[in-house]
């Protein structure tokens, strides 16, 4: 008898050892998918980062081309202006019969003044502001 009340207690004690052992392997299996989901959460997470990122700059580039483009045009613009106005001035001139060479000399001489003047402009700016011209001697 008492063989079997030592049996007994034995099985009931392997019995909540088998207990604590399947509770211990549930929480495990629960604890991995737990895991794995705030993996699986951090990955598209990081994902969405990276493709928001990747929009953006996608964005900035396509933003900065655009400005590119409009600079171009609006300079190409300015220069055809600018050519045709040439144009119109030198067919003026003629027109009232001014030659050629007087026209290619004026437009140097033009060019040359305009040279000169930013020249001297920028050297007057830059020569005040440092020092004596300020009282007005190469003013």
């Amino acid at each position: 008898m008492e063989t079997i009340k030592a049996a007994y207690g034995a099985m009931q004690t392997e019995r909540q050892a088998l207990q604590v052992r399947r509770s211990i392997v549930a929480r495990r299996r629960e604890l991995q998918a737990e895991l794995l989901a705030r993996k699986q959460n951090e990955e598209r997470s990081q994902q969405a980062e990276l493709q928001m990122r990747a929009q953006e700059d996608a964005q900035r580039k396509k933003k900065a081309d655009a400005l590119r483009e409009a600079q171009e045009r609006a300079k190409a613009e300015m220069d055809r202006k600018r050519k045709e106005e040439n144009v119109k001035i030198v067919s003026s001139l003629l027109d009232r019969g001014v030659s050629i060479d007087a026209v290619s000399n004026y437009c140097c001489l033009v060019l040359y003044g305009i040279l000169t003047f930013n020249l001297l402009g920028h050297y007057r700016i830059g020569y005040r502001a440092s020092g004596p011209a300020s009282s007005g001697a190469n003013g």
